[in-house]
């Protein structure tokens, strides 16, 4: 079983690459604070696995009293990374939701995980202070997992908040992505919490698809969500993003149309009602554009669009 999660978390660490990488590219094209903060987080998350990681491996390959005792100075400073990379999951899952809804941090809230940092830090110093004295490391382990019950707590209300009471000021599109970030967190997170409370013989199966989850979650959200509905353009720049490309892809008017509308975050239907044309036909311009472009969806359009213009961007800075 333990070799199974080594799998599992080179498996999970593997996908979390993937998703820094998307999500940074993502930043770098549309420069939305958020994006830099999910890849924050998803860093300081994969970082965790990497440490759970370390001790598994730890205590298959190399077994002995440093490995397999919990008093050990080994699995003392393991708690001590931990505890931090719980406080790095929290605040920056804290940074992304504002970030997400475009706001700043309230300044009660900075102060707020301020003095739980001082707190912990203390705590943590009468931990290592009674560790040094009797080799005991039981106040350590206790603040770990008080720090790991506040997380829990935080990391499943702000998926809730931004299910319920998502950027209400927004009567926009951005709600539906906004809600689905918050239902895929929530539901990773609610299946990986739930996993310690089962035995340890059944938590295999559950425990490692809510790993390889979280770090899915991401590529999900960026890919169905956030260029779809999250990415929003005025059809200023949308025609400024378009110029050139009836010409050098054999676009049509009305694709180029459709283009921009897709661009501005409208759906079919509203393309169908904004140009009168049928739904079907919408349909058909859309295949023919993809197949024109040689993409599969909107957001591999989008992405072709953007970088179709940097392209351009270059060639005139070299000129």
């Amino acid at each position: 079983m333990e070799h199974v999660w080594i799998f599992v978390y080179f498996i999970s660490l593997a996908l979390g690459v993937l998703a820094i990488f998307y999500s940074f590219q993502l930043f770098k094209t549309y420069k939305y604070p958020f994006l830099r903060h999910i890849v924050n987080y998803t860093v300081v998350f994969n970082l965790v696995i990497f440490l759970y990681l370390v001790i598994k491996y730890a205590s298959v390959n190399f077994p002995g009293p440093a490995t397999q005792d919990h008093s050990s100075s080994f699995y003392t400073i393991m708690f001590i990374a931990a505890l931090l990379g719980e406080l790095g999951l929290i605040y920056t899952f804290i940074r992304a939701r504002f970030a997400l809804l475009e706001k700043n941090i309230p300044r009660k809230v900075n102060t707020l995980f301020a003095a739980g940092l001082v707190l912990v830090g203390m705590s943590c110093a009468v931990g290592v202070t009674i560790y040094t004295l009797n080799g005991s490391n039981r106040w350590i382990i206790t603040t770990y997992f008080v720090v790991a019950s506040a997380g829990m707590v935080v990391l499943t209300l702000i998926p809730l908040q931004l299910i319920f009471r998502p950027a209400a000021e927004k009567k926009n599109e951005r709600r539906t992505a906004v809600r689905a970030f918050g239902i895929l967190y929530l539901t990773g997170f609610l299946a990986f919490f739930g996993t310690a409370v089962l035995p340890q013989a059944y938590q295999l199966f559950p425990g490692s698809a809510a790993i390889v989850y979280l770090n899915f979650i991401p590529i999900i959200w960026l890919k169905r969500f956030f260029l779809r509905y999250y990415v929003q353009m005025s059809s200023e720049r949308c025609s400024k993003l378009l110029e050139g490309f009836e010409q050098d892809f054999q676009i049509s008017k009305r694709e180029s149309e459709i283009m921009g509308l897709i661009l501005q975050g409208k759906s079919n239907k509203e393309i169908e009602d904004l140009l009168f044309i049928s739904y079907n036909t919408v349909k058909n311009h859309i295949y023919n554009i993809y197949q024109k472009l040689g993409v599969n969806s909107r957001g591999q359009m989008i992405h072709a669009v953007l970088q179709a213009q940097r392209q351009r961007e270059n060639s005139m800075e070299e000129s």
